[in-house]
Order: C-alpha cells, then sequence, then structure tokens
C-alpha cells in the first residue's frame, strides 16, 4: 500500500529535501506551500526522479487551511514551514505584529495542519507527525533576543506533547519534535554547519519510525533527547 505524506514548505531547503527523500522510498508526496509556481515546480522535479508527487497551494495561516484538507487521507505530516523573523532584536524591541506573525506560521499553521489531518491517522490506525523545531526553544538556559521565534517554537513543543498524548493508545500514531541544527538554508544562512540532506534525514527518519518507537519526544540525529537539550 503507497502511504502519503505531506510536507509543509516543501518546495525549498530541509522541506525539499525530505519531500524528495520520502518520494525515494516510495511515498505519495504532497508539496505544500504558498508559492503554487515553486511547489509545482518542485512536484514535477519529484516526478521527472521517478517519484509520485503532486503540489498542494497551502497556506497554513489561513484559518480556513483545514478545509484545504478536507477528505485527504494522509499518513505523514511533517510541519516543516517556519519563520525566523527576529534574528537579534531584544524582548524589548521586538513588535508584536512579528511576535504574531511568528506564532500564526511557527504554532498556529501546524495546529491547524494537525486537527485537519491527525483524526483521519487516528480512524485509519496508522500515522506520523513530525513537527521542526529549535534548540533556542528550550527553556533550561534559555537566552535573551529571538522573542518571536524562540516563544513560537517552544509553543510548538508543547503542542508536540499534548497531541502525542492525545494519540497514544488510539493506534499506532506517533508525535515528535526534530530539531536540525543550523542549516544552510535561507534561514540558516551559508555558514551553517549541517546540509539540508543532512537535516531532512533526521526529519525523515522521525516520519518513518517503527511501531516501537517513541512518542512525544524531541529528537536530534534520530535520538530522543530531553526537552532542555538545547543547540
Amino acid at each position: 500500500m503507497t502511504r502519503t505524506a505531506l510536507v509543509t514548505g516543501a518546495n525549498r531547503g530541509i522541506g525539499h529535501e525530505t519531500a524528495r527523500r520520502l518520494a525515494d522510498l516510495g511515498f505519495r508526496v504532497l508539496v505544500a506551500g504558498r508559492d503554487a509556481d515553486a511547489c509545482r515546480d518542485t512536484a514535477a522535479a519529484l516526478r521527472e526522479a521517478g517519484g509520485d508527487a503532486e503540489a498542494l497551494t497551502l497556506d497554513v495561516t489561513d484559518p480556513a487551511a483545514g478545509e484545504t484538507l478536507a477528505g485527504l487521507a494522509v499518513d505523514v505530516l511533517v510541519n516543516n514551514a517556519g519563520i525566523f523573523p527576529d534574528y537579534g532584536v531584544s524582548v524589548f524591541d521586538v513588535a508584536e505584529t512579528t511576535v504574531r506573525d511568528a506564532f500564526e506560521i511557527n504554532f498556529h499553521g501546524p495546529l491547524r495542519i494537525a486537527r485537519a489531518l491527525v483524526p483521519g491517522m487516528i480512524e485509519r490506525g496508522h500515522g506520523r507527525v513530525v513537527n521542526l523545531t529549535s534548540g533556542y526553544a528550550t527553556l533550561d538556559g534559555m537566552g535573551g533576543t529571538l522573542t518571536a521565534y524562540r516563544t513560537s517554537k517552544a509553543a510548538l513543543n508543547a503542542l508536540t506533547c499534548i497531541l502525542a498524548a492525545e494519540c497514544e493508545s488510539r493506534g499506532d500514531v506517533k508525535v515528535n519534535a526534530v530539531d536540525p541544527g543550523w542549516v544552510r538554508t535561507n534561514m540558516g544562512g551559508p555558514q551553517a554547519p549541517r546540509s539540508p540532506a543532512e537535516a531532512a534525514a533526521d526529519v525523515v527518519h522521525a516520519a518513518t519510525l517503527p511501531a516501537d518507537g517513541p512518542t512525544g519526544r524531541l529528537l536530534k540525529r534520530g535520538e530522543p533527547v530531553s526537552w532542555n537539550q538545547g543547540n
């Protein structure tokens, strides 16, 4: 049986590499993002490489995004889309609109997409949810600045635990967060030590966990770590 994976922000960076790897593994991949043309190009490239992929125009900040996904049977959800809007900005200076924007994409987006798709996973008895998080969101030793990014990703970590708890004992549905580290993407910049391919390998590991794998955990390099473990 061919399983379906939906990857948000799949037209570039970690999302693109994750979509490619899942397609290589035989998944039908829904390449989701706000840029319709970029998603179509990515899906076409995956098909040219022999994969099964379709473009899906999806704005995770749209309150009606869940309706866009109505009726979709998705086995793997990768909440990859995110923003890093306030590098180096003090908590006293960051604009409230910046914080709200970060929460809309980094927290409310994954929440509304999970609410649309995870009940179907529970009904079918199988599913994997992977939330892309960051070491900047750990509470123990959290530093200053990056208020919008840190708090929105910390909220995503909490959502990961809540979803996992509500899915537990309701079939083989696992929800985990992956900290990919500092990655050479548009967000991470060219000096980052990890490649998108290396980060995507961690995401795909979490997306394809066996039935006895962890749930409700923070994963780094494929291993569960403390929620308080930063970069």
